[in-house]
């Protein structure tokens, strides 16, 4: 997929390791004023908030959570800082993970099309005690559904919106990348998915 600049964008990358296999998942925000001036270090704490307080509590403590990466995709070759935690912080169940190429899919409903998915992130750290072969608890699901959701406002408060960021238009490359706001996060799925050894999240264009 060719490189398209995202006018005012930045991307958040969560830096992970499951059983020795980098899994790493990726945001895309867009500036948003609304309460402070946004820098890419806010839209790096925004993030840092949310996967601690409402992500990884959920997820297997095999997965270690190494630190965080923000690049500025405004430009060919934005700035990229990384922040390494000094010790891996491990995921809140006790329950030992799933494979690292088994992942929760969690889709996003952006501001249009109306109801469309454009969208999604594959969750890597799967605590096991959470999936009955394939089929993922119900209550867990719903959690974590729910805890997704709260990446939309944690971003506004730092100055960012949370946006798929669309390369392509009736079949042709844009100029630029578009950006769509996720409106609404879901777990729409009973069962597991496959990350398919991805480093980075992939979003529907």
């Amino acid at each position: 997929m060719p490189f398209l600049p995202l006018p005012d964008g930045v991307q958040v990358e969560v830096l992970h390791t499951l059983f020795g296999n980098p899994v790493e998942c990726t945001f895309t925000f867009v500036r948003h004023p609304l309460v402070i001036t946004p820098t890419p270090l806010t839209a790096q704490l925004g993030v840092f908030l949310w996967w601690r307080e409402h992500i990884l509590p959920l997820l297997s403590r095999d997965l270690q959570w190494n630190g965080l990466a923000v690049t500025d995709i405004s430009v060919v070759g934005g700035a990229r800082l990384v922040v390494p935690f000094a010790t891996p912080i491990l995921g809140g169940s006790l329950s030992g993970a799933l494979p690292a190429n088994v992942s929760a899919r969690i889709n996003y409903t952006v501001e249009y099309p109306p109801g469309g998915k454009r969208g999604c992130m594959f969750l890597p750290g799967i605590p096991s005690d959470r999936a009955d072969h394939s089929r993922l608890d119900d209550g867990w699901r719903a959690a974590l559904s729910d805890g997704a959701s709260y990446l939309i406002d944690t971003a506004a408060i730092q100055g960012w919106k949370w946006v798929v960021a669309s390369k392509w238009s009736a079949g042709a490359l844009r100029p630029a990348a578009h950006p769509y706001r996720v409106d609404i996060t879901t777990l729409d799925s009973l069962y597991v998915a496959q990350r398919r050894k991805r480093l980075h999240n992939e979003v529907y264009t």
